[in-house]
């Protein structure tokens, strides 16, 4: 990706997307590529549809907790989707708080960054970025929040739901 102007991106000899490294890795097409693009991967969660206004998504993380997405293209209530979240994208929550809460199952100390590899409560496997040396030990209990803006969702053929552009 650091060497290329436009990358190809394929699947068992189909191209998935072509584009910028960066357009790539911002704006996936689908699922595969979003998993394939970037190091560490994406991290998946999956979620349902609770209620559709305008443009706007309330979707429910099998935490039990909600998150609102404006959308293009609008899923039907009930619909089971997969919000894919970039490491980068979640964020340490005050303790006691958090869309998400898990297990730290292992740190990542690289120096600049530091990667905490987190099971969730219900059983989904998570990796959150943190510029710098975080001091955060396997077996603490972790709650993690997101921007709505660095989720991308997914439809059950993988296909992406593009942001409403309003």
């Amino acid at each position: 990706m650091t060497l290329a102007d436009r990358i190809v991106i394929l699947r068992s000899g189909n191209i998935e997307q072509v584009g910028t490294p960066l357009e790539v890795y911002n704006s996936p097409a689908n699922m595969f590529v979003a998993g394939f693009i970037g190091s560490p991967r994406m991290n998946f969660l999956s979620c349902t549809v609770d209620k559709v206004e305008g443009h706007v998504a309330t979707l429910r993380l099998q935490s039990g907790r909600t998150f609102t997405l404006p959308l293009g293209r609008m899923p039907k209530v009930g619909t089971v989707v997969t919000a894919g979240i970039r490491p980068e994208g979640l964020e340490v929550a005050p303790e006691g708080e958090g869309l998400l809460t898990g297990e730290v199952q292992v740190t990542e100390q690289l120096g600049g960054e530091t990667y905490v590899y987190v099971s969730t409560t219900e059983g989904e496997a998570v990796t959150v970025e943190i510029k710098g040396q975080a001091a955060i030990r396997s077996g603490v209990q972790l709650g993690l929040n997101f921007h709505p803006g660095s989720v991308h969702l997914f439809d059950k053929h993988e296909q992406v739901f593009a942001p409403y552009a309003g």
